[in-house]
Order: C-alpha cells, then sequence, then structure tokens
C-alpha cells in the first residue's frame, strides 16, 4: 500500500508547477528530501554505495526539524544531513533504489541528546526518458513515540507472560530485571524489598548483570539494610519516586543517582525505581550503565512505566502465589455456604487433585465431608453471628472416604450496607500433629511401663515368676496382641531351632514360663517361624520392624490367622552371645509403637530381659555348683544333707527304714598316681553314670569327695533290701572301665548304716556308715559290711580310728631315723616342650602301707610338730641334688619347694638357707619356694618377714596353688612374687567350665603386665595342653610332660635332653 502511494506521489510530481510544488513540500506533515544520484568520475558502472554521489537537491521545513538542522547548503552530499550513526544506512537505501529502480523503506534511529528518535524513510527515483534513475524523493516520518509505546507494550507483555511463569515472587522479581535491563540496554540491575517488619530495605536475590565482573560490586553491599529517608535507597523508597536530583554530581546531565561505589566500579549512571503496589512501595529497583550516553531520558520513562506496571504484575503474582501455594487450605463461600472459591491446598486435604473438580463434586460438605454434621453446623452459625474469626477441630472425610483430621478458622464479610456478602475461611490438615500427639501419649505411657517392667525384674529375685510379670506390663502398654522371648538352641542347624522361654498373650492371658529342657531335636516350639534372613539380621544385633504385607510367606501364613499385621524383633544378647530374641506382635488397630522413636525403649526391655535371664541362669548355674560336685555332676555333701533330713522326717512320719551307705573305690589312688589326675577324674565320672543307673528313682547317690560316694536308700522294707542293691552296686563296678585305651579294673568298698536303728541325724548315719566302711576294707575290700555296735574285732566305733591314727604318727616320728622319706621331681617345661625347671614333690615309704603321698601325712606332721623338721631335710636334700647336678654340668639345675606356713613362721629360715647355699655351693636363684594360696592370703606379721628375708637374701619366690578362690588378681602386686602357679582344679575343669578358661586368661595376661613366670599345674592331656596354649600359658607342669621321677631317673632325664 505504501509502495503505491509513492508511485502516485512521483506521478503528481512529474506535472506539478515548481510553485505548486514548493507550496506542498513545505506545508506537508512529513519530511521530504531530493537528492541528484550521479556517477563519480570515472566510474562507468557503479557496483556499490560508495561509487554513487547523492547531493541535496531540497530539504523541506519537516526535515530540518527532524534532523535538528538549521541551515544546509544546497547540493551538499546527502550524509552532510543525516547524523554519523544512520549515514552509511541512508546511502546504502538509496544505492538500493537506485540500482533496482523502485522505492524502498528503512527505519532508522538515533540518540539525540536525551532522547532516541526514531524515522521511517521511504524513498522513492525519478527517471529521465531512458528509464534511467537521475534522482531520488525521500519522505521521513517520526515514529519516535510509537515505537516507545509500541516497545514498553511488547515488553510490558513479555514480562508479564514471564513472571506469571515465575514459581515465586523472588524469580518474578529476577525475570524482570534481566527482561528491563535487556530492553533498555542497563548493565546491571538489582531489587532491594521490604523486610518482614517493613522497617528496611534489604538485598532480594533477584539480580541482573551483563558481566561476571559485576558480581563482585554485588557483594560489596551484602548484608546491607537501609532504614526509610536513609541512604540513596532509602530516600527512593520514602519519596516513592526516583532519587532526588540534587544528590547527583555536579557535572551530570541527567538528574540521575551516581553513588561513589557505583563510579568506583565503573559506572556512570544510576537509576533508582520505587515498585509501587496499590500505592504502597514493595522495594526498590536499581539499575546501572556504563556508557552515559545510553541513559537518556525516553529509557528513564520506559523503566518507570514498567516499573508501575510490573507492580500490578507482581501485586496480582504475589497474592496469586500466596493463594495457590499456600500450606492451608483457603476458600470463600456464599452466606448459605456454597463454595465459590478454593485453593489447591484445600482441594487437596479433601482428596481431590484441582480446585475445578472439587467445585463441581462439592455440593454439600457438612453433610457429606464432615464425621460430625452437626458440630460444622453449629460452627457455621456461630460465623454467621459475626462473632469474629471462629475456629474448631473436626474429622472429615476425603475423597477415598479416608479419614482426616482438620482445624478450620472462618470469618463472616459483610457489605458497605451490612449485608452478609461471604464466609472466608481456611482449613488446615492437622492429621499429623494428632498422630504426633496420640504417640506422645503412647510414648509417655510405653515409658512408664517400661519402668514398671524393669523395677519388676529388679526388685524380685525370683526370675521365673518376675518375667512373666515384666511381659504383662509391657503387653499392656504397647497394647500388643502377643510377646515372646525366644531361645536359639540347635545353633548347628541354619537358622537355629528356637523354643518358646516366655510368653505373654493379651486375649488368652498366657503367661508360660522357662522350659525345664528345650524341645526335641529338629524341632520348635516358637510360635514365631525365624527366617534365614531374620536370623542374619538378628545376630548382626540389628532390630527387625515388618508389616505383615511386606513380611515373607512362611511368616504371613503363620500370624494371618491370629490377625497379626506387625511386628518388632529384637536381638537379645547374653555374655556377648547372641542368646535369642524378643517379638512383639500387634493387631493394625492396637498397637502404635511402629516408629523408630520407640526402638530405644524396646531395645531396654530386650537388654533388661537379656539381663534378668542372665541373672536367671547365673543364680542357677551358682546354685547349681554350690549343691552339685562339678567333676561328676552329683549332688555334694551340702544338698545330700539336705535331702536325707527331709527324707528322714518323712521316714519319721510314715515309719519307713532308711538306708545310707558309704561307698570308697578300692585302688583308686593307684590308677590315679599311676595314669594321672586325667585318667582318675574319668573313672570317676564313669563311677558316678554306673551307679546313678543302678538305682531306684527315689534313691540318691551323692559325691562325698575323692574317691568316696554316699547313698541314700529310702523306703527300706527289709534289711535285705539294703544288702540286695549294695550288692547290685558291687556287682556294677566289678566290669572293666575302658578309658582312653586303659582298661581299668576297680571295685568298691560299702560301708550301711540304718535309720532308725543305727541313727536318729543325718551326721550319725554317716559317721557309722563310714565306720561300717572301715571294717569293709578290713575284710578285704569288693563287699560291703553293715554297721553293728562291734564288728568282727571287737573295738569300739571310737576306737578304731584312734588306734590307725596313733599306730601311723608313731611310725612317722621314726620316719626320718630310718630314712624314709624320699623326694621325686617333676619337670616344668616351656612351650617347645624343653625343661625349665622342677618342682620337688616329698613321699614317705612308709614300712607296711607302701608309699605314701603328701597329703596321707602331713597333716599329721604338721600337727604334731613334725613338719619343720622334715622340711629341713627336703630343703637339704633339694641344695645337694641342685649340687649334684651343677658338678654334672647339667640343667637346668633349679627346683621348686613348697613351704607350709608353719615353715615360713619358723625363726631363723632365711639363716639356715643361706648356710645351705655355702656348703653346697649354689646361688640362692636355683631355689624356688612355693607358698601356698591359703597361706600368701593370711599376711601375718611373720609370713611377711620372712618372705622379705628370704627376698633379701636372692631365693625366687612363687605363689602355689593359685585360682581356688583365697587370692584375688588385684592383690598380686602386694606380694615379691616372680612365679605364679595355677591350681591344678583350674586346668582339670578347664574344658567343661568356660568360667576357668577366662580366669586363666586373666591369669596370664596379669602376670605377664607383673613380669611374672606362669605355669599351670595338673596338666593331663594334649587337649588340655592344646587350650592352655591358646590362652598364651608360657609354663606347664603335669603327667603330660612327665610324671614326678626319682632323683636317678631325673637325672638320666637331663642327660637325656642335654
Amino acid at each position: 500500500m505504501h509502495d503505491d502511494w509513492c508511485t502516485a506521489k512521483d506521478s503528481q510530481l512529474c506535472v506539478l508547477t515548481e510553485r505548486e510544488l514548493n507550496a506542498v513540500f513545505e506545508q506537508t506533515s512529513d519530511g521530504v528530501f531530493v537528492v541528484d544520484v550521479r556517477s563519480r568520475q570515472g566510474v562507468e558502472m557503479p557496483s556499490r554505495a560508495s561509487d554513487l554521489e547523492f547531493n541535496l537537491i531540497s530539504l523541506n521545513r519537516v526535515s530540518r526539524q527532524m534532523l535538528s538542522i538549521d541551515r544546509i547548503e544546497i547540493g551538499c552530499a546527502l550524509s552532510k544531513v543525516f547524523p554519523d550513526s544512520i549515514e552509511n544506512l541512508i546511502q546504502e537505501h538509496c544505492y538500493r533504489c537506485w540500482r533496482q529502480g523502485k522505492p524502498t523503506h528503512c527505519e532508522v534511529s538515533w540518540e539525540q541528546g536525551d532522547r532516541t528518535v526514531t524515522l521511517l524513510v521511504s524513498l522513492s527515483p525519478i527517471t529521465d526518458p531512458q528509464h534511467r534513475v537521475r534522482q531520488i524523493v525521500g519522505l521521513c516520518q517520526d515514529t519516535s513515540e510509537r515505537r516507545r509505546v509500541l516497545q514498553e507494550a511488547r515488553l510490558l507483555q513479555t514480562i508479564t507472560l514471564a513472571i506469571a511463569e515465575s514459581p515465586d515472587f523472588p524469580a518474578a522479581l529476577n525475570v524482570a530485571l534481566r527482561k528491563i535491563c535487556d530492553a533498555t540496554e542497563w548493565d546491571y540491575g538489582e531489587a532491594w524489598v521490604l523486610s518482614r517488619q517493613s522497617t528496611t530495605l534489604e538485598r532480594s536475590s533477584a539480580e541482573y548483570s551483563r558481566s561476571d565482573a559485576d558480581r563482585s560490586f554485588r557483594q560489596q553491599h551484602e548484608g546491607l539494610t537501609f532504614p526509610s529517608e536513609a541512604g540513596w535507597f532509602g530516600q527512593v523508597w520514602s519519596a516513592e519516586t526516583i532519587g532526588d536530583p540534587s544528590t547527583a554530581p555536579p557535572d551530570s546531565s541527567l538528574d540521575l543517582l551516581r553513588p561513589a561505589s557505583a563510579i568506583a566500579h565503573g559506572f556512570s549512571v544510576g537509576l533508582a525505581m520505587p515498585l509501587l503496589i496499590k500505592g504502597e512501595v514493595l522495594g526498590v529497583l536499581v539499575f546501572f550503565i556504563r556508557n552515559a550516553l545510553h541513559a537518556n531520558r525516553q529509557k528513564v520513562s520506559l523503566v518507570s512505566a514498567i516499573t508501575v506496571q510490573l507492580g500490578v504484575v507482581l501485586h496480582h503474582k504475589k497474592y496469586h502465589n500466596i493463594f495457590n501455594n499456600a500450606v492451608a487450605g483457603i476458600y470463600q463461600t456464599t452466606p448459605d455456604g456454597r463454595y465459590t472459591t478454593v485453593n489447591p491446598m484445600l482441594a487437596s486435604i479433601f482428596g481431590y487433585g484441582d480446585p475445578e473438580t472439587f467445585l463441581v463434586e462439592a455440593k454439600d460438605l457438612a453433610v457429606e465431608r464432615y464425621v460430625n454434621p452437626e458440630e460444622r453446623a453449629a460452627f457455621l452459625k456461630q460465623v454467621r453471628e459475626g462473632r469474629g474469626s471462629v475456629r474448631f477441630e473436626t474429622q472429615v472425610y476425603r475423597r477415598d472416604r479416608s479419614i482426616v483430621w482438620i482445624r478450620e478458622t472462618a470469618r463472616l464479610v459483610v457489605n458497605g450496607d451490612a449485608t452478609q456478602a461471604a464466609i472466608e475461611g481456611c482449613i488446615e490438615d492437622i492429621t499429623q500433629h494428632k498422630q504426633a500427639e496420640r504417640q506422645l501419649h503412647y510414648r509417655d505411657a510405653l515409658l512408664d511401663g517400661t519402668s514398671r517392667a524393669l523395677q519388676t525384674l529388679i526388685a524380685h529375685s525370683n526370675r521365673a515368676n518376675t518375667i512373666p510379670q515384666a511381659l504383662a506390663i509391657v503387653g499392656e502398654t504397647t497394647r500388643v496382641v502377643r510377646i515372646g522371648v525366644v531361645e536359639y538352641g540347635d545353633l548347628t542347624v541354619y537358622p537355629p531351632l528356637t523354643y518358646l522361654c516366655y510368653e505373654w498373650h493379651r486375649s488368652e492371658e498366657v503367661q508360660r514360663s522357662t522350659h525345664e529342657t528345650p524341645p526335641p531335636q529338629n524341632q520348635t516350639d516358637a510360635t514365631f517361624p525365624l527366617t534365614p534372613e531374620y536370623y542374619s539380621l538378628l545376630s548382626k544385633g540389628q532390630w527387625i520392624y515388618e508389616t505383615l504385607d511386606r513380611a515373607p510367606d512362611t511368616v504371613r501364613q503363620a500370624l494371618e490367622a491370629s490377625d497379626i499385621t506387625q511386628f518388632w524383633l529384637l536381638p537379645i544378647v547374653i555374655e556377648d552371645k547372641n542368646w535369642g530374641y524378643l517379638s512383639l506382635e500387634a493387631s493394625a488397630t492396637e498397637w502404635l509403637g511402629s516408629q523408630e522413636s520407640e526402638l530405644s525403649i524396646l531395645q531396654a526391655i530386650a537388654a533388661s530381659l537379656g539381663s534378668a535371664i542372665q541373672h536367671q541362669r547365673t543364680t542357677e548355674i551358682v546354685h547349681y555348683r554350690a549343691f552339685h560336685d562339678l567333676l561328676t555332676g552329683l549332688p555334694n555333701r551340702l544338698l545330700f544333707d539336705e535331702h536325707l533330713q527331709a527324707a528322714l522326717a518323712r521316714a519319721k512320719r510314715n515309719g519307713e527304714t532308711i538306708a545310707v551307705c558309704f561307698l570308697d573305690l578300692d585302688r583308686f589312688k593307684t590308677i590315679n598316681d599311676t595314669l594321672g589326675h586325667a585318667i582318675g577324674d574319668q573313672l570317676l565320672q564313669q563311677v558316678s553314670r554306673r551307679l546313678c543307673r543302678c538305682l531306684r528313682q527315689c534313691d540318691l547317690v551323692a559325691r562325698w569327695g575323692g574317691d568316696e560316694f554316699l547313698l541314700m536308700l529310702p523306703q527300706i522294707r527289709e534289711l535285705q533290701d539294703a544288702g540286695k542293691i549294695a550288692r547290685r552296686l558291687l556287682n556294677t563296678l566289678e566290669s572293666p572301665f575302658q578309658i582312653d585305651g586303659h582298661t581299668l579294673h576297680t571295685s568298691t568298698s560299702i560301708g550301711i548304716a540304718l535309720y532308725p536303728t543305727d541313727g536318729q541325724d543325718p551326721e550319725q548315719l554317716v559317721k557309722h556308715a563310714d565306720i561300717a566302711l572301715y571294717r569293709a576294707k578290713d575284710a578285704g575290700r569288693n563287699n560291703y559290711q553293715l554297721y553293728t555296735d562291734t564288728i568282727n574285732t571287737g573295738r569300739s566305733e571310737e576306737d578304731a580310728p584312734t588306734s590307725e591314727h596313733l599306730a601311723t604318727l608313731e611310725n612317722l616320728q621314726q620316719a626320718l631315723e630310718r630314712n624314709e622319706f624320699v623326694l621325686y621331681y617333676q619337670p616344668q617345661v616351656d612351650l617347645d616342650g624343653e625343661i625349665v625347671s622342677w618342682q620337688a614333690h616329698l613321699h614317705w615309704q612308709h614300712p607296711t602301707r607302701g608309699m605314701l603321698r603328701p597329703s596321707q601325712f602331713l597333716s599329721l606332721a604338721e600337727d604334731n610338730g613334725l613338719l619343720v623338721e622334715i622340711g629341713q631335710w627336703a630343703l637339704q636334700t633339694i641344695c645337694q641334688q641342685i649340687q649334684a647336678w651343677q658338678t654334672l654340668k647339667l640343667s637346668p639345675a633349679r627346683i621348686s619347694a613348697t613351704l607350709s606356713a608353719c615353715e615360713l613362721q619358723q625363726p631363723g629360715l632365711a639363716g639356715f638357707l643361706e648356710k645351705l647355699f655355702v656348703t653346697t655351693e649354689i646361688e640362692a636363684s636355683q631355689l624356688e619356694l612355693a607358698i601356698p594360696e591359703t597361706v600368701a592370703m593370711e599376711q601375718t606379721e611373720d609370713i611377711r618377714e620372712s618372705v622379705a628375708q628370704l627376698q633379701k637374701i636372692g631365693v625366687s619366690i612363687a605363689l602355689d596353688r593359685f585360682g581356688t578362690g583365697e587370692a584375688s588378681l588385684s592383690s598380686l602386686p602386694i606380694f615379691p612374687l616372680q612365679t605364679l602357679k595355677i591350681h591344678s582344679s583350674c586346668v582339670r575343669d578347664l574344658e567343661e567350665d568356660p568360667y576357668n578358661a577366662a580366669a586363666i586368661a586373666a591369669i596370664v595376661a596379669f602376670g605377664s603386665v607383673l613380669n611374672l613366670r606362669v605355669v599351670a599345674d595338673g596338666v593331663e592331656t594334649q587337649a588340655q595342653f592344646d587350650r592352655l596354649r591358646a590362652l598364651k600359658c608360657p609354663h606347664f607342669q603335669g603327667n603330660w610332660f612327665g610324671q614326678p621321677l626319682s632323683a636317678e631317673d631325673a637325672t638320666q632325664r637331663l642327660r637325656k635332653d642335654w
């Protein structure tokens, strides 16, 4: 259309007179200019704009105004007319018009003062008869204002759309800054917003910068705030307009602010615009530019106009975001309660995906959605009465009919004429709060129940009764259906067999106590099926919480019938070993303990149950050990006396007869001395089992000590019944015993006393049975004898032991003179089996009874004052033996001897030894004196002084028989020791009793710390040696390494090893 207009205009120019042309030329509202077109000299075929000359022929008044030209010389080059910035662009379009021979158009802009001028230029060619372009007519239209308005509208539209897509208010500000800076060429923009209290301006996260270098400028203002009227931003805030021009530098041509920090950073112009929303300042937008020429009034006006519109958009955006993103449901209804507007959160609370669907489906919420419609009706009544904000809490149905707790607050909105306009309110989902509140009450109750359960476990010693009571308290508190305490059985099976020790059941009020014995092999009675996965977790000390829908099939099938939907499994650890687990099983409606917050409480319960069970088991073990012989497992004297006392009371009431039998194994000492204690112990165990097998259920057999046993035979009808049982016992022990490849033959002698004829109380019956036993031995052994007042010999019961005692004492007094004492030497070896020392053993070659061990005569010698003299003989003989080995250059020439209390207390012991060392020419360190643990514990002044003197002369001191319980590890540092000897009883029971293994390990470790030589005594088997070696014991003594040898045999042994 514009081209047609230009063509028509060209045709008119051809016929107009010069006068008419001038009139139109000067009066038109458009700028008009005419240029002459010629080729430059020497250019025959112009191919670019520079090959042509465009000279001005005419220029009207409007053109001069548009181009700000006062005077212009006709005939000058067109480049003199237009500003330099658009000169080339105009010439290029003139060349295009000349070359194409048809009109062309362009839009040009340039900065003119503090505004941007934009012209729409249309160029039309004038041709000669040969159709050659000789002149070009140009029409100019000033489109600056229209372009500014259009640019502003487009920019505002772009910003509005971008803000609408922004997720929040800071993001919307960020978009606005970027768009404004891009459109108006500002280099940097930032936003300052009001604080929450609206007292200061604070930096927001929104910013825009063309260069990363401008970030340092931003960092200079981090943390700054501006109160109203303080600083540049504060003045803009309070004035609600751009900054006061008076604060600009004197040389500024613009009334814009230029802070010193911005100037230092290279910015030349700054602009601060208040962001107004409904007449209220929301913040301040700040812009900076480096090129002052680009910051004209027109751009300032554009930014100002956009900022005003931006405030409106942001206001809508802000409150739209608040409405849509509120964490509470917001609604507006008609006065009669019909919903007109709801936000997404309210729709979500009621189970809808969007507000639109909610408004379509929601009819009468009070009836359809509120669990208690009457409460909602009463609530709305209070709201309509205009009582201000009204609040209440209630339960509502969601779209899927699930129930949630809500807190609703509403107020009445009235019109200017006081009529009801609407009801506005908000709804919060407080389900989690209610659950937390309920959970808190549950946790408090659980803590209280746990405390009471623990008090029950601690306050009562009878754990068999208190554990079920504690489980009942826990069960009532946790509201579970069932609690089980389950112990692992056979650990060789994976997962191990289990059996139920204790159980509490709510509905049946079942409380089961511990089984006397585990269930049969390969069977389990635990109600909860233990899967390999569960056992793996429990064995690692991990707890398990599971709901039935996630449980393995075997568990689900086992529990579905019981209405169990969830359960806890917590490991029970006793003495650092996986003992079992605690199971708590619940239905969906009863139990609240599905949170890990209850874990610590439940773990405390499991740990306390473990401690209680451990205490119970320990008590049982202690009680068992107190009343049983550890080697054979038979009742000991205490338990035998207790049962015998009760049996005598029954027999007295019922007029019954009871037989008490005293048994002694024949030739046991010979077997024990010859083959060692290990063989002797096994023989005692097999004898015990045979005795038990041939007795009635009502009979009782006990080990009295050594190779002696006591039997109680109640309900004896006739005297012959006791004899029959005795003969059965004799027969059962006549069969040989097979032990470690040895075929052993032994027999027994039995003495029998009867109630009531031979005694009325346990002490008298046992005494008379013992006397009858002596008579059986005197009768040739392997027989039984009934007690009578005088048996065969005619000696009274008082005389028999006394005569034997006097005969032994008489022989003992003559033993030294007759040279009947003999020393035997048992080697002490290291881990490699090398002999490191010898232990001296004193024996008595009795003229009629044969070789007697120290236990058979030393007590008698001590009681009659003979032990010191015998001991001096032994020490002298030992020193002489050391001298003999030393002369033969045999090693080790070192011997240990045990001293009694009376020997240690003897004055002059150290002096006696000093003389011996001189006469035998040996070193004091070659003699080691062992002090029994019981003697060392006495710590009398005489003993302490004697030990100190022995140490002073260089004698080594050993603590003998350690581990019997008399001395503790903590007391060792007070003794001046060099050697610690572990008692043989600890070694003998090493494999059966784990407590002995722990004790030996502690002794070895403690000895290492104190730099003591530790020797384990009584090593009889390879198994004992292997176990001691594993416990890091360094030295050993016992029949496994060599029985006590005579001096000659010991010498031969040294020669052989040497």
